[in-house]
C-alpha cells in the first residue's frame, strides 16, 4: 500500500510531477490520501525521509527502518532552518496576501515582497503576524512574517516603496515581508 497513480500503479518514489487516481478518502484512513501526502511532504521539506504506506502491517515498520523498500517514499528535500519551518507549518496565519505574477515570480527567486506586488489582503492582522501569500488564483506561494497591519497595508497596496510616506504619514519598512521571514512554497 501507498500512494497509488492515475494508471492504478503504486508510486514508489513520490515527486509532486505524479498524477494521482485519487485524492478522496482511502480505505486505510479517515483523512484522505491528500492529508498524508501534505504530512509527508511536511516531513520530507524539513530533511526527513518519510514513507506512506499499511500501518497495519506492523513489519512495513521493520522494513522502512532497514531501508527497504515500502509503500510510497519521500526523500528528503533539504533542510529548512527552525525558524522557516515555524513559519511554514507550525504558525497559524492571521490573513492572507494576494500577490501578482511579478512578486510570485519575484518570491520564488529568492526576494523580498514589495507593496507594489500586493493586489489584495483578505483577515486582520498585526505587525509580527504569519499570513499566507497567494497568487491571485488563491494558490499558496509561501508564508511570512508581515512587517504592516492588515489596514496599512490595504492602503499602500500596489505602491511603490518610495509612496510610503505619502500614504502611512509615516517612514515604513520598504518590505512587507522580508525573505529572511519567508518560507516560499
Amino acid at each position: 500500500d501507498g500512494v497509488i497513480d492515475e494508471n492504478g500503479k503504486l508510486v514508489e518514489r513520490f515527486d509532486e510531477s505524479v498524477k494521482l487516481k485519487d485524492m478522496g478518502k482511502s480505505s486505510w484512513g479517515t483523512g484522505g490520501i491528500r492529508s498524508k501526502i501534505e504530512a509527508a511532504l511536511m516531513a520530507s521539506r524539513c530533511g526527513v525521509k518519510a514513507t506512506i504506506c499499511n500501518g497495519n502491517d506492523v513489519s512495513n515498520l521493520t522494513r522502512f527502518v532497514k531501508g527497504e523498500p515500502v509503500g510510497t517514499v519521500f526523500e528528503p528535500q533539504g533542510r529548512l532552518k527552525a525558524k522557516k519551518a515555524w513559519i511554514a507549518f507550525l504558525s497559524e496565519p492571521a490573513g492572507k496576501i494576494y500577490v501578482n505574477k511579478g512578486a510570485e515570480e519575484a518570491l520564488k527567486s529568492g526576494n523580498s515582497l514589495l507593496p507594489v506586488g500586493v493586489t489584495g489582503v483578505e483577515g486582520t492582522f498585526d505587525v509580527g503576524d504569519v499570513v499566507e501569500i497567494v497568487n491571485e488564483e488563491g494558490e499558496l506561494v509561501g508564508r511570512g512574517i508581515v512587517n504592516y497591519s492588515s489596514s496599512d497595508l490595504e492602503k499602500i497596496a500596489g505602491h511603490k516603496s518610495s509612496d510610503l510616506k505619502k500614504i502611512l504619514g509615516y517612514e515604513g519598512n520598504k518590505v512587507v515581508v522580508h525573505i529572511d521571514n519567508m518560507w516560499v512554497a
